[in-house]
């Protein structure tokens, strides 16, 4: 018994050293913040819970939590954006991301990086022969730095610089110097307009960045930090696979993107961090540099779990997550006693209050949006849904109103990827249908073959995209055993090319057939080429394709107009199928 007490005894005593934490007259202590994908949600949610209006999320909001780390770090915080800052917003699209521009200069970012969805705005206005006018106007307006590395103007096969665009930047955080590198995701051809960057090349990621580490060291940088839009820790995912070719301790922290992920880990030895999307969460990265050496001490350095973005907690918790509030509620996990009354939210014991210059500044473009926004178009009996193939309620809503608008297309097709967010239950607004599909992309009616169509659909079940949406045919693939495939002929063998196997059927069941031809509803993104499809719709003929005027959203608004008692969410059966 005594020998059990004294292993106990210098166990606790062993836990005990290895917990302490860095002696800060030994270090100087760096925090990196990183923000990702943001796609204009300037707003706070306010969900009402039990009569109780809880705050998540919302630049006034975010605001105030920086306001509390600036007080504590000064110049040690490194607040870093991967990328996708618009695009998804009534807000942001109407003043083609301006406001979000003006939000983020009120903010102590060092850096960020492009995303994809920063070239969606296209031309500063209709007509303009410049589809990269807008960004280089956004560029131009922001008293940050947006860094890339990767992309080249495709004809001259030089870097593509922009006034305020560079590859890398060098900033100070405390008294060390940190070099900030930008990556851009290689898939961005296929994740935006594609004629918006038709004259760029995106680059593999590795000798850019190889190249970057060596100015970067050439200016005398103490530490190397990435702030990318690409996608976080998978294995044989580009970021995963740079960290892992890179000599070890050539990059200290990295803020990630595009993924929409929760990432706080190491990878190959580097912290990385990813924060979901819409600015509901932040990540932070602690480093401790030893003061003598000038080096980080790995050993202390720390990543946190994804914040929550509150403006009120609940009684029991230091979080606002309104959906699990509302599950631990219905499942009896916790009383209304047990959560409520709320209070303050709280970050480096400082009580979080809205930064009232952000709330000043939005206000004029708030007030603008909301005139439009308002509108009612139906009301939802409970929250939208997905099935478990990857199909959602949202997706039937749009696939019945293009249905509705083009009775003459005998299939509708529509990307999963344009559905950016659920309707829940109650009023359905303007507002709702825009952020639900918050892309200026255009319905088309294309006259295809079966031939085209069991193309399209062998790229849309590829894995490589989110699950496609379609109407007039079910669709059985097989998810566990694709054949790669180089139908590109570029020699390599690239995820969107890989084959499923499909089997194509109308609604009566019968096969379709490679040479039945039939008009084919979708949108101008994947007409354009976007998702990995130029391939099919650049061999069918301009007089083939008849693009309309309408928006997306706007085929659905007028649809949910027309038909005002509508029991929403509609359910449907599934039409795709896995079948091993």
């Amino acid at each position: 018994m005594r020998s059990v007490f004294f292993l106990l005894f210098f166990a606790l005593i062993g836990c005990s050293s290895i917990s302490t934490g860095p002696n800060l007259n030994q270090y100087d202590h760096i925090v990196v913040v990183g923000t990702n994908d943001f796609h204009g949600f300037l707003r706070p949610v306010v969900t009402d819970v039990e009569q109780n209006k809880v705050i998540v999320g919302g630049a006034e909001w975010f605001a105030g939590y920086i306001r509390a780390l600036e007080k504590k770090f000064g110049d040690r915080l490194v607040l870093l954006d991967g990328g996708d800052l618009f695009q998804g917003t009534l807000e942001s699209n109407r003043f083609l991301g301006k406001p979000v521009i003006d939000y983020y200069n009120l903010l102590p970012y060092r850096a960020a990086s492009v995303g994809n969805h920063e070239f969606d705005y296209g031309p500063r206005k209709k007509g303009d022969k410049d589809r990269l006018g807008a960004f280089k106007d956004r560029m131009a307006q922001a008293n940050f730095p947006f860094v890339q590395a990767n992309i080249f103007w495709k004809k001259q096969k030089t870097l593509w610089r922009e006034k305020n665009l560079y590859p890398s930047v060098v900033v100070n955080a405390g008294a060390y110097k940190v070099g900030i590198i930008g990556l851009t995701t290689t898939t961005t051809p296929a994740k935006t307009l594609p004629q918006n960057v038709e004259e760029l090349e995106f680059r593999d990621f590795y000798e850019p960045t190889v190249q970057e580490i060596k100015n970067l060291k050439s200016r005398g940088v103490d530490f190397i930090f990435i702030t990318t839009h690409e996608g976080g820790e998978k294995v044989g995912g580009p970021l995963h696979d740079l960290l892992h070719k890179l000599p070890p301790g050539s990059i200290d922290a990295v803020v990630s993107g595009h993924a929409h992920a929760e990432v706080h880990e190491f990878v190959n030895g580097v912290p990385v961090i990813q924060s979901k999307a819409r600015g509901l969460n932040f990540g932070r990265i602690d480093l401790y540099v030893d003061k003598k050496t000038k080096k980080i001490n790995p050993e202390f350095t720390k990543i946190h779990e994804m914040h929550w973005i509150c403006g009120t907690w609940f009684k029991n918790s230091d979080s606002c997550d309104q959906q699990q509030a509302k599950k631990d509620l219905a499942s009896k996990k916790y009383s209304v006693s047990d959560l409520f009354p709320l209070r303050a939210a709280q970050y480096e014991g400082i009580v979080i209050t809205p930064d009232l210059s952000v709330r000043e500044i939005l206000a004029p473009y708030f007030a603008e949006a909301d005139e439009i926004k308002k509108e009612k178009l139906g009301i939802a009996k409970v929250d939208f849904d997905y099935y478990s193939s990857g199909e959602s309620q949202m997706g039937d809503l749009f696939l019945d109103a293009f249905h509705w608008k083009f009775p003459q297309a005998k299939i509708v097709y529509l990307n999963g990827g344009g559905f950016r967010r659920k309707l829940f239950q109650g009023d359905i607004t303007y507002g709702d249908i825009y952020e639900v599909s918050p892309f200026d992309n255009y319905a088309v009616t294309v006259r295809i073959n079966g031939r085209d169509l069991k193309d399209i659909l062998e790229v849309g079940l590829s894995g490589s995209q989110s699950i496609p949406m379609i109407w007039g045919a079910t669709v059985a693939y097989s998810k566990n055993n694709r054949i790669d495939r180089d139908i590109n002929k570029d020699g390599k063998k690239e995820p969107w090319e890989r084959s499923s196997n499909i089997d194509v059927r109308w609604n009566n069941g019968q096969p379709v057939k490679d040479i039945e031809q039939f008009w084919f509803a979708t949108n101008d993104y994947l007409v354009s080429g976007g998702d990995n499809l130029d391939l099919v719709f650049t061999k069918i003929p301009a007089s083939s394709k008849k693009f309309s005027d309408y928006a997306v959203r706007d085929v659905a608004a007028e649809y949910l107009r027309k038909h005002p008692k509508l029991d929403l969410p509609v359910k449907r059966k599934e039409r795709i199928h896995v079948r091993d």
